[in-house]
């Protein structure tokens, strides 16, 4: 008789392994994360930090979407995505009747994008792509690079393709 254990059985087996110094911070870990997804909204100031409830303009998302941006952008992107719709909505002075979230995917990615990439036309001026034959040369363009390009830039991209994601390891 093949018996499969449910995700709830494998966690009780899975913290009985552990001391008492482990199971109370596994507890508080688990115990913020139920109190995060179970919260109505997250918010975020200017900076694009979470912040702990409406107190002006800002950016209101919920855990789920929050979470959603962070897996498909990374932190760094969906923080800087965040403040530039907080400064938006900033300087719109008015309720916004649209989600965040729809605005986030919308156009704030695409500005997102455009700024970045003018950032990274200086850098790829200089370079001729020719010349990069060596997984060396390859790391040195990578990890020159601002980590805020990387993502956008066709370049390295190319780079990624042609010699691999070992030279992203910088």
């Amino acid at each position: 008789m093949d018996s499969k254990l449910t995700n709830k059985e494998i966690l009780i087996s899975y913290i009985n392994t552990l001391d008492d110094k482990d199971c109370k911070r596994i507890y508080l870990w688990a115990k913020d994360e139920v109190n995060m997804l179970t919260k109505d909204y997250l918010w975020f100031d200017l900076q694009g930090n979470q912040v702990q409830e409406n107190w002006g303009n800002i950016v209101k998302l919920t855990p789920i979407q929050y979470y959603k941006l962070i897996y498909m952008w990374g932190e760094d992107k969906s923080k800087d995505c965040i403040s530039l719709l907080a400064s938006w909505i900033s300087k719109k002075n008015e309720e916004i009747k649209v989600s965040h979230y729809q605005l986030l995917n919308g156009w704030v990615e695409r500005y997102y994008h455009k700024f970045t990439k003018e950032q990274s036309k200086e850098l790829d001026s200089f370079v001729n792509f020719a010349s990069i034959k060596t997984i060396e040369g390859a790391t040195h363009y990578i990890s020159n690079t601002p980590p805020l390009v990387r993502d956008t830039c066709v370049y390295c991209s190319y780079l990624v393709n042609k010699f691999g994601t070992k030279i992203l390891e910088v």
